[in-house]
């Protein structure tokens, strides 16, 4: 948890909790757990038909003809600009 100090004496210390995904996450559990075990069990991690179902939602959701997932943000930005093919 990171704090902010004011500069003066008489100023409260706040206290400013970082994101807490654990929240969010316990309310979907069991359906996460679900999901990870399913493609634990089917061994496709990459490719498999988990992603195939994301890529969809996400193409559907985006209103777009096609949705690409990616292994981290870094992958996605790299991606689109491959895909944008900036010049320099």
């Amino acid at each position: 948890m990171h704090t902010a100090q004011s500069s003066t004496a008489s100023a409260p210390t706040v206290s400013v909790p970082m994101l807490d995904v654990t929240r969010e996450n316990k309310r979907l559990e069991a359906e996460l757990e679900a999901a990870m075990a399913d493609v634990s069990r089917s061994g496709a991690f990459v490719h498999g038909p988990a992603v195939t179902k994301f890529e969809a939602a996400m193409a559907k959701y985006c209103g777009s003809k096609h949705a690409v997932g990616c292994a981290s943000g870094s992958d996605a930005i790299l991606l689109s600009l491959m895909a944008l093919g900036p010049k320099g």
